[in-house]
């Protein structure tokens, strides 16, 4: 049961009830439930342009001709990315940091991947505008939190000088939430009133 407490969100209450619920499983039921654990460390990869999951060098949004190439929305983790997509409404591709700016845990810009989010920028500009400016919009999504908002920040800094229109999500959401809890309704106004 302990090991199940240390799961974000999970205590020791929701803890017992998962076992109990495990415990209640057919065997073969367990079995599966414990090799797909296992090998989640083996078959887990990332897709190598946004870093969502994937089982390809490309997921599927960055293997899609159906997205908008000139819209980024740069998101903390990816649940924040899965969030974004229930509500259907963003059409465009994701670029996932793996955080954010926190100095007091010890996570500083050269941890997450923002120099891989600015490759693809240059990248987008190289190939679609030869150098020039480009109608490419990245979208800063990430969680209206101090370290998230200080991320944000950094980011726009660094994109200034090459002449890329940012937005923010709209605040509609509140201040201090986390993306992966926006309901489906809030997450698209934010996107649609996005500055």
């Amino acid at each position: 049961m302990a090991l199940f407490a240390e799961l974000p969100g999970i205590g020791p209450r929701q803890s017992a009830r998962i076992v109990m619920a495990i415990l209640n499983w057919p065997p073969q039921e367990i079995d599966k439930f414990a090799e797909a654990v296992a090998s989640l460390n083996q078959g887990v990869t990332f897709c190598q342009i946004c870093f969502n999951f994937s089982e390809e060098e490309r997921c599927d949004i960055c293997s899609s001709s159906q997205r908008d190439p000139g819209k980024i929305c740069v998101v903390e983790r990816i649940t924040d990315l899965q969030s974004i997509e229930k509500t259907g409404f963003y059409r465009g591709h994701y670029h996932v940091l793996g955080g954010a700016i926190n100095p007091v845990d010890g996570v500083l810009p050269r941890h997450l991947k923002i120099d891989s989010l600015i490759e693809r920028v240059k990248h987008y500009q190289e190939v679609h505008t030869n150098g020039h400016p480009a109608d490419l919009e990245v979208i800063l999504a990430t969680n209206p939190t101090t370290f998230g908002d200080t991320t944000a920040m950094y980011i726009e800094e660094i994109l200034r000088p090459m002449s890329i229109k940012t937005s923010r999500l709209a605040k509609g959401l509140s201040s201090g939430s986390y993306l992966e809890y926006a309901d489906p309704a809030t997450l698209q106004n934010a996107f649609k009133n996005r500055k």
